[in-house]
Order: structure tokens, then C-alpha cells, then sequence
């Protein structure tokens, strides 16, 4: 999970989530490229650290997305 230590203005929590994913982003492209993991690994690693890893630590279940 991802963290920005962003405090007390909330601007820093936007470009702190902005940046972050940005980052992520740029390395899983490059590791794709490097043919490190496929893009099918690539994604689902994206879903683990944006969203997987909230859901485990606040104890939170999602709602069924229907689209797939």
C-alpha cells in the first residue's frame, strides 16, 4: 500500500495518490518491457498495492463488480 506522510494540507494527499500511481505505473511499464512480467502480472499487481491491500488493512469488503 502506498503512503504519502501528506499532513494537514490536502493538496499533498492528491499529488501524494497522483504521484504514487504515476511511479507505480512507470515501473511495471518497465518491467514489462524487460519482459520481467506480463502485463496480466503487471495489472494484477497494480490491483494488489491500489486496492487489495486497503481492503485487507481496514477490514473492508468490497462490492461485486459485475462488469467482467
Amino acid at each position: 500500500m502506498y503512503s504519502s506522510d501528506a499532513h494537514s494540507i490536502p493538496e499533498l494527499y492528491y499529488l501524494g495518490a497522483k504521484w504514487g500511481r504515476q511511479l507505480l505505473g512507470e515501473v511495471l511499464e518497465q518491467a514489462i518491457a524487460d519482459s520481467d512480467i506480463t502485463v496480466t502480472e503487471a495489472e494484477a499487481i497494480a490491483v494488489a498495492i491500489l486496492r487489495e491491500n486497503a481492503l485487507v488493512l481496514y477490514k473492508s469488503t468490497p462490492e461485486i463488480d459485475t462488469r467482467h
